[in-house]
């Protein structure tokens, strides 16, 4: 993860959304916004982008998809996750972060999905 991060400035949330377990594309070329994204406690799944690195992730497990990354999703134990899709001018690596307590990330990400739905205010963004 590198220093942008502390000073990123998201012009655009694309979408918040729950992708369930079985359900979304498992292949991806030159995605076309940034992914922060978090699994759901059952998920494990690897991220192979077309460079070589995978990406571990784990339920529960926060990770990062680059705008104009291209990967498969190779999953392993069955699980969803909550995904917000944004734009920014930034670029980084894919990364993951464990955390020992992740309910309050959890709620958030539910938050944030159920207000993308509902048309509130984050669905103007």
């Amino acid at each position: 993860m590198n220093e942008a991060w502390k000073d990123i400035i998201i012009t655009k949330i694309k979408v918040a959304v729950y992708v369930g377990p079985n359900s979304g594309k498992h292949i991806h070329n030159d995605r076309p916004f940034h992914g922060l994204v978090l699994n759901d406690s059952n998920g494990i799944k690897d991220y192979v982008f077309d460079d070589g690195t995978v990406l571990h992730t784990k339920g529960r497990d926060i990770f990062y998809l680059p705008k104009g990354s291209s990967y498969y999703v190779k999953q392993h134990e069955i699980g969803g996750c909550y995904a917000i899709n944004f734009d920014a001018d930034f670029t980084d690596e894919p990364f993951c972060i464990s955390f020992r307590n992740s309910d309050a990330l959890l709620q958030s990400f539910k938050g944030a999905c159920d207000a993308w739905m509902s048309g509130g205010p984050m669905s103007n963004a």
